[in-house]
């Protein structure tokens, strides 16, 4: 299994850009994947269907990248990530889906260790905390990328003091914004 200090956003999809197949497997895709071309198709599971109309890239073609999965059917499409919110009908990312998700897919981080031993059922487990070191490399992705910078700047009329003091980040996709827990950590990231 893949390890990785500090699991993000940006790794859990590199690795499903790396190997479609077994991370879709890990993520919950229970179906039939044959190989089309440059792409994975079978059944959608968000869905009823006969004919297969789920795909996912196998690699980069124009406007997908590898990794990419597209339902031409129900139109659902996305990264490895909106699979997992669609399969927990969710639309709210949180710490706790990207932290289950990274172990899912043997992408682990957030400093934690995972014994083999019996685990915590899931509604004894304590809600994951955000760790540090993930704000930081989020904020630094942010501050690595001027244009990326100087257009949340522009279009959210914030000054740089206040990127810096919220520490806002940036995953690859999207702005990133950690939520204080009250206790001098991070509870979530929007």
């Amino acid at each position: 299994m893949e390890r990785a200090a500090g699991a993000t956003i940006k790794d859990l999809k590199d690795f499903a850009a790396r190997s479609p197949q077994p991370a879709y497997r890990r993520a919950g895709y229970k179906g039939q994947l044959k190989q089309a071309g440059n792409n994975l198709v079978g059944l959608c599971p968000f869905h009823d269907e006969r004919v297969p109309s789920f795909k996912i890239a196998l690699q980069d073609s124009g406007k997908v990248t590898a990794g990419h999965f597209k339902c031409f059917g129900c139109r659902l499409s996305g990264r490895i990530i909106d699979f997992r919110l669609r399969q927990l009908n969710s639309s709210d990312l949180t710490a706790e889906i990207i932290k289950d998700l990274a172990r899912d897919l043997g992408v682990d981080g957030y400093g934690h260790t995972k014994t083999q031993s019996s685990p915590t059922p899931a509604s004894q487990e304590p809600h994951a905390p955000i760790c540090q070191e993930l704000v930081d490399k989020l904020h630094n992705h942010l501050l690595q990328k001027p244009d990326r910078l100087q257009k949340l700047l522009e279009t959210k009329g914030l000054p740089e003091t206040t990127v810096s003091l919220g520490q806002i980040g940036w995953d690859g996709e999207r702005y990133t914004i950690p939520i204080p827990d009250g206790n001098g950590g991070y509870s979530d990231i929007r």
